[in-house]
This record gives C-alpha cells, sequence and structure tokens, in this order.
C-alpha cells in the first residue's frame, strides 16, 4: 500500500528510516521481514498515509491469523485424540 500511494520505494524507505534494499527484500522475499521496531514504524508511517486501508490489511492479517491458529488448535486436539 505505502509504495503504491507514494509511487517510489525510495519515499518510503527514507520515511521509514531504512534502505531502500532493505525495502525491496522485505517486499520481494519471502524469507526477510522487518523487526519488531521497523513493524511499528511501518504503521504508523502507513495510518497517516491511508488510515482506513491501513485497518482492512490488518484486519485482513488477524483473520489470516485466527484461521491458521484455530487449524493449529485443532489438529493438536486430534494429536491429542489419537495418542489416547
Amino acid at each position: 500500500m505505502l509504495v503504491r500511494e507514494l509511487d517510489y520505494k525510495v519515499e518510503v524507505a527514507k520515511a521509514l528510516q531504512i534502505s531502500k534494499s532493505t525495502l525491496s527484500g522485505w517486499l520481494n522475499e519471502g524469507n526477510r521481514h522487518p523487526s519488531n521496531s521497523s513493524v511499528e514504524r511501518v504503521l504508523q508511517f502507513a495510518w497517516k498515509v491511508n488510515p482506513k486501508e491501513t485497518i482492512e490489511i490488518l484486519d485482513e492479517e488477524l483473520n489470516t491469523f485466527d484461521k491458521a491458529i484455530a487449524t493449529f488448535v485443532r489438529r493438536g486436539a486430534n494429536c491429542q485424540a489419537n495418542k489416547s
């Protein structure tokens, strides 16, 4: 969302106080993730740029985690039942 809103990765990287290569790594590589402090800066900046879309994105993420947790719990319950 931020890159789309601002058009340039350089602007986003500058606003987040990170290098363009770090931002590219977060966006393009599945194995690189921002630190907790960087996530906080991203969220604060995203809120300033587009609060409505930030809420929508966070809501989607919470739903994804909720489904993953439910699946994990079901699998755990099935494993426990199989041990009995």
